[in-house]
C-alpha cells in the first residue's frame, strides 16, 4: 500500500484472499491455479481479539507514527519478538511444499 501521509494509507487497495482472488481470475482465464504457502488454522479467542483491536484502531486512526511506539505496542500485545539470525542458511528453518487451494463451491 502506497503511503500518502506518514501513518495514512490508502484504503482503496487491499489484499484479496485466495477464494475471491481466484474468482476475480476465473473472469478473464480458462484455467487458474492458485497454490498457498502454508495453512491457517481458525483463530483462537487471543488472536480473534488482537485482530479486532487492530482493524479498530486502523478504522479510527490509532496507529502511533513512530516506529519505535509500534514496536512497543506489538510487544505488549504479541508478546517478545523473535531474533533473527545474521545469515540465512538451508535448513534453518522446515520447508512446506506449497499446497493447490481448491475453490469449494
Amino acid at each position: 500500500m502506497k503511503c500518502k501521509k506518514k501513518g495514512k494509507f490508502d484504503k482503496k487497495k487491499r489484499y484479496f484472499s485466495a477464494p475471491e482472488l481466484y474468482d476475480l481470475m476465473r473472469k478473464s482465464f480458462w484455467e487458474v491455479t492458485i497454490y498457498v504457502g502454508f495453512h491457517v488454522d481458525k483463530l483462537g479467542t487471543k488472536s480473534e481479539i488482537i485482530s479486532l483491536m487492530k482493524r479498530f484502531a486502523v478504522k479510527f486512526n490509532l496507529i502511533p507514527g513512530s516506529l519505535k511506539t509500534r514496536a512497543y505496542l506489538k510487544r505488549v500485545f504479541m508478546g517478545k519478538l523473535i531474533s533473527l539470525p545474521q545469515k540465512i542458511t538451508e535448513g534453518i528453518a522446515p520447508y512446506d511444499v506449497p499446497l493447490r487451494f481448491h475453490r469449494i463451491k
